[in-house]
């Protein structure tokens, strides 16, 4: 399907390709008056195949470019794709680090009660000596 962009190439090359025709003949015929000579024609001729193998090349540039932009807009849908990928994984982790957080907090608040009433039963040894005290460290 051509775009509304290459369409309006496709018509702007038709109207320039007729309006050269016209010119051609038209403007030689009002100058002398007479019919378009040989030599007249072979001009037009000639102006007529270049636009055409100018608009041919402008045709193949513009497919390139198409072909360019859908594979463009491929990779960008790809990376679209990944993005939400990732998104939905970083949630997901997210609410699972929030979940354990929460189990963990009572677990914390029970082992520092087990740490004080142990501290209270058994209270630390007092280090004597220089190495004593850097082992009990």
């Amino acid at each position: 399907m051509q775009s509304s962009f290459s369409i309006f190439c496709d018509l702007f090359q038709v109207a320039r390709l007729f309006f050269s025709v016209v010119m051609l003949l038209a403007v030689p015929a009002m100058v002398t008056g007479d019919s378009p000579t040989d030599e007249q024609i072979r001009k037009i001729e000639q102006e007529l195949s270049r636009e055409r193998e100018q608009y041919a090349k402008y045709n193949i540039k513009e497919k390139n470019l198409l072909g360019q932009l859908a594979e463009i807009e491929e990779r960008i849908e790809e990376k679209r794709r990944l993005l939400v990928t990732i998104q939905e994984k970083i949630q997901v982790q997210r609410s699972d680090l929030e979940s354990k957080q929460e189990k963990l907090k009572p677990l914390e608040i029970k082992a520092d009660e087990i740490r004080s009433r142990l501290g209270r039963r058994y209270p630390p040894a007092p280090c004597a000596a220089s190495t004593a005290a850097r082992a009990c460290d």
